[in-house]
């Protein structure tokens, strides 16, 4: 079905009833049955309040139709002690031992007890049977009517926006003004009052709203009024859950000094029981001894003749030293009792001061951590004072039984006034603790306000402080962003020139091995050049040579030139001798001598032709061999221009070599340079990338202690909230406690403020309406039923 389907008279459905609701109930269901218990139901109710959650939850549990701490009460109630007719019995004793002297002593004696043990019994014990309808209930504070009027007007203002919200607060109306089984507390009330209806929304985590409401829920639960609020659309979920955390939390974080206010409770609870039947005991033992000693007296001044038999005088000496005796015992029981009241008293104040310390500490209003244990403080105190005066009371009764006939009756008479202050004491006690708490909870409301002054204005500076860190962040965010592109670009140059470097450096290699090849190359070059200077040495000596052998041959030349005439005239001269000669002996040697002259002619002109030719040759060849050695020579020179050209591309060469592995080595300096400057780059594009990272993350960092700074100035706004409802409730309690009236305060229920709603209502008479929310209905989520709205 939609929401607009819905009809206005709509049921909403009951809610099982959560874990942490229930642990709540429990505790201040037990609680109750501490404060309004006899001796065995405080004794279950305390084991099960300091005892794990398992106990307690058994503790509190139906069982059939009893509990663990119902039980313990019937006990309570069928225990002699706790009867009403001990009272009575006690009466009759008394009247009984009296009865010889009230018959035989003409109107001097009385005969019936007066009823101080009744009045005494009616504080102690009456009152105590009717608290004991409240065993089982948690307590929680009702609304009073005037809050109910202002919550219906304001329902009435509301009606018609939301049809499931009209239901609720339908329904939370009949609840609150039903006669049985009211679930819904005044500070459901009050949250609809302050609201003006239901939330529509849930407040930021960290806005002040959203404090406010987590610490109103934890005063609620503070003063037992502990269920969740009912909100239909979940929107105080997560108020919730943060509350419970807190609120358990602090629970557990004075669990030791609960503890023992709650045993020092019990045990003063018992010591001013004590007392209290000690003091009974003596005023009747007193009473006693008084009419023995009016009797005495009476006789004393009579005849003999009329007085009663001697056995009746001896009678009475007996009775009135059993009495003196029994009054003493008496005083000495209450004088105990009361020292072991004070000491626990004393111990469930270090204890008090002890969860103060500790709230202190945690921003805590004092006492609300206690809960129950809060008046369980008033209570031991309170216990105390009543044992302390039961036993003034009891020593003046067994002074009165000491006494003479004479001071006896005024002393009995202020034993009985004595008796009648053990009430008064009790409630003046416990007022004057509950005035203390009232003003240690202001104190310390007062000193949480400043410091939420301060915290705010810390607060605002941080905010502040952020906002500027914030800009400083954004801004070195910004350089560093910049920084870092820039590192980038360097670390890309960085890498190209490395490459570059390392380009040229393979190229310097490259240049020094054509080097060392160049230098190999000048070395055979001038290698050759040096023998081929020698060489043209060689061919010039041999050119200069030849050069003066041919002119030497053209000197024989011409010589054989001139000497070829000669000849041929020799020989002729000879031919002629030969032929004149002839047939004369030495014609025969003419002839061959003129032969041999024609042959030596011939061979002369042969020669001499020769020899021209030769010296034709030898003028050519000269004219070579001078052609040939001026090559030579210009040969010579050249290949010592080469070998000087070779020697200077050798030195050009070694040169270049040095220069190229200079070259190299700067290259690879260059290189290693680009390298270490290019790691550099790196880091420092790496620095810039972490100062961008780090100016980013100390701006996310600025901009979380700013929100931080918010959170704290609602949370210590929550406390100081927290702590004002606390000293609220304290000065209300310390009003309620001085009622004489107020049932409640006489057994230690809780004493806060009744109605929260009332400061929404603007209410000025608040009157005490602690009204009970059947544990059934309580219990039923436990049981797999429903529990409330």
């Amino acid at each position: 079905m939609s929401a607009v389907e819905v009809p206005p008279d709509h049921e909403p459905p009951y809610r099982p009833i959560s874990l942490g609701e229930q642990a709540r109930l429990d505790r201040c269901s037990a609680g109750v049955a501490l404060h309004v218990g006899g001796p065995e139901l405080k004794k279950v109710a305390a084991k099960a309040l300091t005892g794990p959650p398992e106990e307690l939850a058994v503790a509190t549990d139906p069982v059939g139709t009893m509990c663990p701490l119902s039980q313990a009460m019937v006990k309570d109630r069928d225990y002699p002690d706790s009867s009403p007719t001990v009272t009575t019995e006690r009466r009759l004793r008394w009247e009984a031992a009296n009865q010889t002297y009230w018959q035989t002593g003409w109107g001097s004696v009385e005969k019936d007890p007066p009823q101080f043990g009744s009045d005494i019994a009616a504080f102690t014990l009456s009152s105590q049977r009717d608290l004991w309808s409240k065993v089982g209930t948690d307590g929680h504070a009702m609304a009073s009517k005037t809050s109910l009027d202002r919550a219906k007007a304001v329902a009435d203002e509301i009606k018609g926006k939301d049809i499931h919200n009209d239901a609720l607060i339908k329904h939370m109306l009949e609840d609150a003004t039903s006669p049985h089984y009211r679930i819904v507390t005044a500070s459901d009330i009050a949250r609809l009052l302050r609201h003006g209806g239901f939330l529509a929304q849930t407040p930021a985590e960290h806005s002040a709203e959203f404090r406010m409401e987590v610490e109103a829920l934890k005063v609620a639960w503070g003063s037992c009024d502990s269920r969740n609020p009912d909100d239909f659309y979940r929107v105080m979920s997560p108020m919730v859950v943060t509350a419970h955390m807190e609120w358990e939390a602090e629970y557990a974080a004075q669990a030791e000094p609960r503890a023992d206010i709650v045993n020092a409770e019990v045990a003063a609870a018992n010591e001013v029981r004590k007392a209290t039947d000690a003091m009974i005991e003596s005023l009747g033992q007193a009473w006693l001894a008084d009419q023995i000693l009016k009797w005495q007296k009476y006789w004393a001044g009579q005849t003999a003749t009329t007085r009663p038999k001697p056995a009746v005088f001896t009678q009475a000496t007996k009775d009135l030293a059993a009495a003196r005796t029994r009054a003493a015992d008496q005083a000495k029981l209450a004088a105990g009792a009361s020292a072991a009241a004070k000491a626990a008293a004393d111990k469930a104040n270090t204890a008090q001061n002890v969860a103060w310390t500790i709230a202190d500490g945690a921003k805590t209003p004092r006492g609300r951590g206690l809960l129950f244990a809060q008046q369980s403080v008033q209570v031991a105190k309170a216990s105390a004072a009543a044992a302390e005066a039961a036993a003034k009371a009891t020593l003046t009764a067994s002074n009165a039984a000491k006494a003479t006939v004479a001071d006896s009756k005024a002393l009995l008479a202020l034993a009985k006034t004595q008796s009648h202050a053990l009430q008064t004491e009790f409630r003046k006690t416990a007022a004057l603790e509950a005035a203390a708490q009232a003003k240690a909870a202001a104190t310390a409301a007062a000193t949480q306000a400043k410091e939420a002054a301060a915290n705010a204005t810390k607060a605002k500076n941080a905010q502040a402080t952020a906002e500027r860190a914030q800009e400083t962040a954004r801004v070195a965010a910004s350089t560093a962003n910049a920084q870092r592109a820039k590192a980038e670009q360097e670390k890309a140059l960085a890498a190209k020139e490395r490459q570059t470097a390392a380009t040229e450096r393979a190229k310097a290699q490259a240049a020094e091995q054509r080097a060392a090849n160049e230098r190999e190359t000048a070395g055979h070059a001038r290698t050759q050049a040096e023998g081929a200077a020698k060489t043209a040495d060689e061919q010039l000596t041999v050119a200069l040579l030849a050069e003066g052998r041919a002119s030497a041959a053209r000197e024989k030349a011409e010589e054989a030139e001139r000497n070829k005439n000669a000849t041929a005239a020799r020989a002729a001269a000879l031919e002629s001798a030969a032929a004149a000669a002839v047939g004369t002996s030495a014609a025969g040697e003419t002839r061959e001598a003129a032969t041999a002259a024609r042959a030596a002619a011939n061979d002369a002109a042969s020669a001499a032709t020769r020899a021209h030719a030769a010296a034709g040759e030898a003028s050519t060849a000269a004219q070579n061999a001078r052609a040939a050695a001026t090559r030579s020579d210009a040969a010579a020179q050249r290949s010592r221009a080469a070998a000087d050209k070779a020697w200077s591309a050798y030195q050009t060469a070694v040169a270049a070599g040095a220069v190229a592995h200079a070259a190299a080595a700067e290259a690879i300096d260059a290189s290693e340079a680009a390298s270490v400057n290019a790691a550099k780059a790196e880091q420092e594009a790496k620095k810039a990338q972490a100062a961008a990272l780090k100016a980013s993350q100390e701006a996310d960092a600025s901009r979380a202690e700013a929100a931080k700074a918010g959170a704290w100035a609602a949370i210590t706004a929550g406390h100081a909230y927290a702590a004002g409802q606390a000293a609220t409730a304290a000065r209300d309690s310390a009003t309620e406690v001085i009622k004489p009236a107020n049932t409640a305060i006489a057994m230690g229920t809780p004493y806060r403020e009744s109605d929260s709603a009332a400061a929404f209502a603007v209410l000025i008479d608040r009157p005490v309406a602690v009204r009970a929310a059947g544990r059934r209905r309580h219990r039923q989520g436990r049981r797999g039923g429903q529990g409330r709205r």
